[in-house]
């Protein structure tokens, strides 16, 4: 089965506020987010179904360890393609 990845305009919004302010505190540890963030991307297309749910069994979660983010995303079917939309939140603290 094929998995599509896609970004949703807030959750792209966040992730370039996030770089921003992760560049502005240390150069280079944005380009380490953004790392982060692809690194999630391939993780979750191998095998989206391995991250527990979040949110009424629909909404699963992929926290990311290195920074407070938790990169939920939906996983829909349509015959032999599904596609991942992502958003990403704030963990808590």
């Amino acid at each position: 089965m094929q998995y599509e990845y896609r970004i949703s305009g807030p959750a792209l919004k966040d992730i370039e506020e996030a770089y921003l302010w992760y560049e502005k505190e240390e150069p280079g540890l944005g380009e380490s987010f953004l790392t982060a963030i692809d690194k999630a991307e391939e993780v979750i297309t191998a095998n989206p179904e391995t991250y527990r749910f979040w949110f009424k069994k629909m909404v699963r979660g992929y926290v990311l360890r290195q920074f407070p983010f938790i990169i939920l995303y939906v996983l829909q079917s349509a015959m032999y393609r599904c596609t991942g939309r992502l958003s990403y939140q704030p963990a808590s603290r």
